[in-house]
């Protein structure tokens, strides 16, 4: 009985351990079916795609590198390489872009931190002819540290200034957060450089800094200032190089605003009076504007200012004349004065002189596509205000046209005149290209000739 029972015993068993593990084996993989075909191509691999620089000093270059490498059977290609950002710089000579099969590469990427403030993410990407992953991304993250920071943050206006003149513009440095000690180390300007530079300790906006003074020496050129210096100091140990890039205008004795005269937002009509000009003597010493002219349709005329001391300041008007040409223009005033200095003075003039008589639209489109206003325009002819426009004629090279002076709505204006231009519909399908004549009693716009295009689409 107890055989039995053991044998029985056994059995049992064996069907609950048979029950227990078919689960697992139903989760084996299944047998590899590898007919012994190796897979080939380029494979390129890198084991650290992502880089942390943890927390770094602006104003140095910092260098990240990755290891590629090729573990594929046939050589791996590195088509192109760019970077997320200008500050980082990735540089491939053309023998290193080809990896061969087991060999690696040092991709390295100089990271620029110059005007570079707090948290900073950079990609890298690289593309190839691996077929698994043709373009590849690397990344690197760093955290900026400020060592100071100057106000303004790019180009220090100056404006005008006189020589021997200090800027009441400067530049303001401050310290950046936890930085304990700044001081000027040097401040460099280019060989015969108009532009000088002091540095003093200044409290500025409630933080302890250094303000940049610039000074004009007294024997620079009058006219434009453009100067690029370097600027060095010293933070707390660290020596950090700042660059200076200084503009102005230079003056003499006399100075004068507008610096040019700009009539181009709308048209001018003859007999129009520009922008006048102030031109003064900044030390009060008198001077005389022995003359004032431009092209000879521009009537130039100069009064002194009697409010001002005498001789001191002067007023230069600018008309436009009858005789000037219609459409824009651009030319030169030329002042000549006593002034030892400054016996020229250079003002551009710039201008739109209006047509004796303007055509709104300038162009003439008609569709004889069924719509109401398909083969309808109205023009305006519009003139001087001091003058009275008068059609005497109009006509149409194209068959069907016809051209009609609205006369109810030209009654309010003596210089405006409306046209209705009505296509009648006797033109082929197609475009047709021709033009508008109308005659007027305006001189210089006796003849006007008015492009029309017509089309008329195919039934």
């Amino acid at each position: 009985m107890n055989k039995v029972k053991c044998v029985f015993t056994w059995m049992l068993l064996t069907v609950a351990l048979s029950l227990a593990i078919s689960p697992a084996l139903a989760q084996l993989p299944p047998v590899p079916t590898n007919t012994g075909k190796e897979v080939r191509g380029p494979r390129m691999f890198v084991s650290q795609r992502h880089k942390d620089l943890g927390t770094i000093i602006d104003g140095e270059v910092y260098p990240v590198t990755w290891l590629l490498e090729n573990r594929g059977n046939e050589d791996l290609v590195l088509d192109q390489i760019g970077s997320s950002c200008g500050c980082t710089v990735v540089k491939l000579d053309k023998e290193d872009r080809t990896i061969a099969p087991g060999g690696t590469y040092e991709l390295r990427a100089d990271f620029n931190t110059k005007m570079r403030r707090g948290d900073q993410i950079k990609k890298v990407t690289v593309r190839s002819n691996d077929p698994a992953e043709p373009e590849l991304t690397l990344e690197f993250v760093a955290k900026i540290e400020v060592l100071f920071d100057a106000n303004p943050g790019g180009v220090i206006n100056l404006r005008l200034l006189q020589r021997g003149e200090t800027a009441s513009q400067g530049l303001d440095l401050y310290l950046g957060p936890g930085r304990k000690k700044m001081s000027v180390v040097d401040i460099k300007f280019p060989e015969r450089s108009p532009l000088t530079a002091t540095s003093k300790i200044a409290k500025r906006h409630d933080q302890d800094g250094i303000l940049i003074n610039f000074s004009v020496v007294k024997d620079a050129p009058v006219g434009r200032l453009h100067e690029t210096g370097m600027l060095i100091l010293d933070v707390d140990g660290i020596t950090r190089e700042h660059d200076l890039v200084v503009v102005g205008e230079v003056v003499g004795d006399l100075v004068w605003s507008p610096l040019n005269v700009n009539a181009t937002r709308q048209t001018s009509n003859r007999g129009k009076k520009l922008v006048p000009i102030k031109v003064r003597t900044q030390n009060k010493i008198p001077f005389d504007i022995l003359s004032a002219e431009s092209v000879d349709w521009l009537k130039v005329s100069f009064t002194p200012v009697e409010r001002a001391k005498a001789r001191t300041e002067y007023t230069v008007e600018i008309v436009i004349g009858e005789d000037a040409p219609s459409g824009p223009f651009g030319t030169t005033l030329r002042i000549k004065t006593s002034a030892p200095d400054q016996p020229i003075i250079s003002i551009p003039v710039f201008g739109i002189v209006r047509q004796p008589v303007e055509v709104d639209p300038p162009v003439v489109f008609l569709s004889a596509n069924g719509s109401q206003n398909g083969p309808r325009r109205r023009l305006k002819l519009q003139a001087s205000p001091q003058d009275e426009l008068t059609i005497i004629s109009s006509s149409s090279e194209i068959e069907g046209m016809s051209i009609s002076v609205d006369e109810a709505a030209s009654a309010k204006y003596n210089h405006l005149r409306y046209l209705d231009v009505v296509y009648h519909g006797t033109l082929k399908p197609g475009r047709h290209e021709s033009k508008l004549i109308v005659t007027t009693n305006i001189a210089g716009a006796e003849r006007l000739e008015i492009p029309v295009t017509v089309v008329v689409p195919s039934s």
